[in-house]
């Protein structure tokens, strides 16, 4: 399945180019870079998915990461052309779970799973609600229970603990 996830058609994609500066005394991308690359793709997720600019602007709602849980698994160089897949696993009101997996080439080289919340920036940042029909998208976005089930890599568990929804 790996390589597949790029092109299934509830997710997001986003692509780069590892840059010299991400390189550490090891000479492969620092640690700390794969995040970068992973909060990238997320920035490009909200543009495709509705959250953009323009809406953040208008209504001063955005995403921040509650949770981000990286896995290394192969390095990589200067250079290296990265495909990054983002796909929805959940999402409430409020949630979004989101599922990332890095490509080189065909290879897997790390995995993302992250929970974002969409916040207002009108005075103190707050949780708030989705627009419904931001979250009739997400809904619609989900990727399949079945498939879930085959992703590598996955976090400790993460989900909806209702409790303080």
């Amino acid at each position: 399945m790996d390589t597949d996830i790029l092109y299934h058609p509830s997710g997001f994609k986003y692509s780069t180019i590892v840059q010299p500066e991400w390189i550490d005394y090891n000479q492969h991308m620092r640690d700390a870079f794969y995040s970068l690359v992973f909060s990238f793709a997320v920035d490009q997720f909200q543009e495709e998915i509705g959250l953009s600019a323009a809406y953040r602007k208008l209504t001063q709602n955005t995403l921040y990461a509650l949770e981000f849980h990286n896995y290394f698994i192969r390095e990589v160089k200067r250079g290296d052309a990265l495909n990054i897949a983002t796909i929805i696993l959940a999402n409430d009101y409020k949630r979004i779970h989101l599922y990332q997996m890095m490509f080189s080439e065909k290879n897997l080289v790390a995995t993302c799973e992250s929970m974002q919340l969409h916040v207002s920036q009108i005075g103190t940042p707050a949780a708030k609600e989705l627009p419904e029909y931001l979250y009739q998208e997400l809904m619609g976005r989900n990727i399949e229970p079945e498939l879930q089930t085959q992703l590598k890599h996955r976090s400790r568990p993460m989900g909806f603990n209702n409790k303080n929804a």
